[in-house]
């Protein structure tokens, strides 16, 4: 997408690439679709801003949601369960991003993975806040934040607030229920 307030919306994509690829943007909607089969990612926006995604579905992609530079977005009611290695993976930069009622279940990795930013040009994400998520049966890990640190203490040392997911395996561990 390339264009400010865009809406996609109640789509079907099958075998796409990256179905959904949303580049320095704001105020876009991307609610209701179904992504199967992806050879990449299911949903990605970068360099975004108050960006709402919802009620998607989105399986047996490698990633079903991955994003960077992405600020003061509301990311609620996914499904991205079932996936060959991660449900949400946040590559850097991410902040003021609410996550909440998502489910991130039986990826082929890991649940909900904040990342350790590489590389002088991205940021740390902070701070987020992640809310009311189930991600369960992912065989690494069902959330991992990689945002501790000095100056950080929303939950267990990280950066960003964790409140009321349910998971079993967690990094920190006090980010598990």
């Amino acid at each position: 997408m390339d264009c400010d307030g865009c809406q996609v919306t109640n789509n079907k994509f099958t075998g796409a690439s990256t179905a959904i690829y949303d580049f320095t943007t704001s105020g876009d909607v991307i609610s209701g679709n179904q992504i199967i089969s992806c050879n990449d990612i299911g949903i990605y926006p970068e360099s975004a801003k108050k960006l709402t995604v919802t009620k998607n579905k989105v399986t047996n992609c490698i990633c079903g949601y991955y994003d960077q530079y992405v600020d003061g977005s509301d990311i609620s009611d996914n499904d991205f369960s079932g996936n060959t290695q991660y449900g949400i993976y946040l590559g850097g930069g991410d902040t003021n991003n609410t996550f909440k009622g998502n489910t991130a279940n039986g990826n082929g990795e890991n649940g909900i993975w904040l990342d350790t930013p590489n590389g002088a040009d991205l940021k740390p994400h902070a701070p987020n806040k992640l809310t009311q998520n189930t991600a369960k049966g992912n065989p690494n890990y069902d959330l991992y934040d990689a945002t501790v640190g000095e100056g950080c203490g929303d939950t267990d040392g990280t950066c960003n607030t964790w409140d009321k997911n349910k998971a079993h395996v967690c990094y920190p561990s006090g980010i598990c229920p």
